[in-house]
C-alpha cells in the first residue's frame, strides 16, 4: 500500500522478522513500550526510524482542497541538480509549503525555502557562503496553456496527479542561485586587483594580466 503511493517512504523502516500475520495491510501492532509495528505486505516494519514525517510525493490539488501544510529539510548532497552547481554540498535546505485555495478558486502553494550554500566566486575563484531565503508562490495548473492564464505574481506548478516534494524544493533553490556567483565586492579577496585595473578590464579572473588589454590603448 505505502510502496505504491510513496515509493521512498519505506527508507528508514526497520524490518521485523518472526511476527504473525494476524493484521491487515497497513494495520499496526504494539509489541512493547513505545514500539509500534506496521504490516506492509507480508512483513512488519517499525516506523520509529523513518527518516522524515512528510510524504515524498504529494497531490497538490487534493492538498490545496484540504489546506495541507508540510515542512522539513533535505540534505543538500541529496539534491543532485543543485549539488552540481555548488562548490560543496554541505548543510541542509529547509522548507515550508502551504497548500490552499485562493478566493478566485485557484489552487496555490505558498511558503519559503532556505539554505546556506557554498559557491565559487568567479572573480577570485575562492569559495564563499551564499544565503538563500526564497518565498514560494505557485499556482497549480494542469498544463502550459493554463499556466499562461495565471496572474503575474504566481509561478506555474504544472501537475497532473502527484508531484515530488523534493523536486519542488530543489527547483525553488535553483531559481534563487545567482547567474554569476561572486563575493560582495567589499568582501572579495580580489578587490585590490580589481580596483587597480578598473574592475578587471585588464586582468583575468586569476589576477593575471590580460594580453588583449593592450588593444584597448593602441
Amino acid at each position: 500500500m505505502y510502496g505504491k503511493l510513496y515509493p521512498s517512504i519505506l527508507i528508514g523502516y526497520s524490518k521485523i522478522h518472526g511476527c504473525d500475520g494476524e493484521l491487515g495491510d497497513g494495520d499496526t501492532k504494539r509489541v512493547g513500550a513505545g514500539v509500534v509495528l506496521t504490516l506492509i505486505g507480508k512483513d512488519y516494519y517499525t516506523p520509529q526510524l523513518m527518516s522524515k514525517p512528510w510524504p515524498e510525493f504529494i497531490d497538490p490539488v487534493r492538498s490545496a482542497n484540504q489546506g495541507q501544510e508540510i515542512s522539513g529539510s533535505y540534505p543538500l548532497v541529496g539534491l543532485d541538480r543543485l549539488a552540481a552547481s555548488l562548490h560543496q554540498a554541505d548543510g541542509e535546505a529547509e522548507f515550508r509549503l502551504c497548500f490552499a485555495t485562493s478566493p478566485e478558486g485557484r489552487r496555490v502553494v505558498s511558503g519559503q525555502v532556505s539554505a546556506r550554500v557554498s559557491l565559487l566566486c568567479q572573480r577570485c575563484l575562492m569559495p564563499f557562503w551564499f544565503p538563500i531565503e526564497r518565498d514560494v508562490l505557485l499556482g497549480v495548473v494542469a498544463d502550459l496553456a493554463a499556466a499562461s492564464q495565471l496572474p503575474d505574481e504566481l509561478e506555474p506548478l504544472v501537475a497532473e496527479g502527484v508531484v515530488s516534494v523534493r523536486e519542488m524544493v530543489e527547483d525553488e533553490l535553483l531559481l534563487a542561485l545567482p547567474v554569476v556567483a561572486t563575493h560582495p565586492l567589499d568582501e572579495c579577496p580580489a578587490r585590490e586587483v580589481l580596483e587597480q585595473y578598473g574592475q578587471g578590464e585588464c586582468c583575468t579572473l586569476a589576477g593575471q594580466r590580460n594580453p588583449f588589454a593592450v588593444l584597448k590603448t593602441s
